[in-house]
């Protein structure tokens, strides 16, 4: 029999549970150790749901420690649903579906389609979407800027994936967000468009063109300029795309999920001082870009997130 899985659970339960920062540190420690050599699948808490994720997945821990994080996702959510009853959301970047279970968590009623290029987590994303619900899982592909094909491979560390573009390496299948919306007609006009790429952020944009001028979705992106730099993306000129495409206010979060401040796509300065000093600090922020028509709607995003910090 193998004991493996609940060797796992035991040591990650135990991690979770330790309250002195001594045995905080050895417990997490032993964790990292343990899942560079065993990596099987274990149940992890998630905005109040049960999912399967691998055990050397840092999402417990990062919301242990860090109680905002991904819970930006979730008011996003809320507030899309609230002003479009019927609108529905597109989470590229699904990994094991931990951002669906938050966006579940605060809007109930909000069809979700998920998207996940790596095959590791998409085998969990599957098995968690059955049990969340409303949640619709689209096929295993790579969203970039074409239909087609790139020779590259997925590295995961963490319940992170990137991926690298390598010419000796696999062909792995690509679509453009586009295309792939065309396959599923009730997600053809997303009102809430979430990226979390690492870094590919400005593939999936580029293959959104169609989406961004006939829906005009709010966009929820992660922006880490040195993975935006490895996949041959410029960020700022990726913000200058979308402020020509008229897009405009935008709150600003750190990497933790907490509000920084409501900017604008028009303040050029401000956005190159961000950029700047994320990069010196290897941090990366989360950007919730709203359409020059959906101001109110950003004005309320802010109110929210800004009263409920403090």
């Amino acid at each position: 029999m193998d004991f493996t899985p609940a060797l796992a659970q035991f040591v990650n339960d135990r991690a979770l549970a330790a309250r002195s920062p001594q045995w905080q540190r050895l417990t997490f420690s032993a964790r990292r150790v343990l899942s560079r050599r065993i990596d099987p699948g274990i149940r992890i808490e998630v905005a109040g749901q049960y999912l399967r994720a691998p055990f050397s997945h840092n999402l417990p821990f990062l919301q242990k420690f860090h109680p905002s994080y991904d819970l930006n996702v979730g008011v996003l959510a809320a507030l899309v649903h609230e002003w479009w009853p019927h609108a529905a959301m597109v989470d590229v970047g699904a990994n094991v579906g931990d951002t669906a279970a938050i966006a579940r968590r605060y809007a109930p009623g909000l069809p979700i389609l998920c998207v996940e290029g790596n095959p590791a987590f998409a085998s969990f994303l599957r098995e968690n979407a059955a049990s969340l619900g409303n949640v619709e899982v689209a096929e295993t592909v790579l969203l970039s800027d074409h239909d087609g094909t790139l020779s590259g491979s997925f590295t995961s560390e963490r319940g992170t994936a990137e991926f690298h573009s390598e010419t000796s390496a696999a062909v792995v299948r690509t679509l453009t967000l586009d295309t792939l919306l065309a396959k599923h007609p009730s997600f053809r006009s997303p009102k809430l468009v979430k990226s979390d790429t690492d870094g590919f952020e400005g593939h999936v944009l580029r293959g959104a063109s169609q989406t961004l001028e006939q829906a005009k979705p709010v966009l929820l992106l992660e922006y880490e300029p040195p993975l935006l730099d490895q996949a041959g993306t410029d960020g700022l000129e990726m913000l200058k795309l979308l402020r020509e495409r008229d897009y405009a206010q935008t709150l600003v979060y750190d990497s933790f999920g907490v509000p920084v401040c409501m900017t604008s796509l028009a303040d050029t300065r401000l956005l190159g001082d961000l950029d700047r000093y994320v990069r010196t600090r290897m941090l990366y922020l989360d950007l919730a870009i709203f359409p020059s028509t959906l101001d109110e709607i950003a004005a309320e995003l802010y109110a929210r997130e800004s009263g409920s910090r403090g």
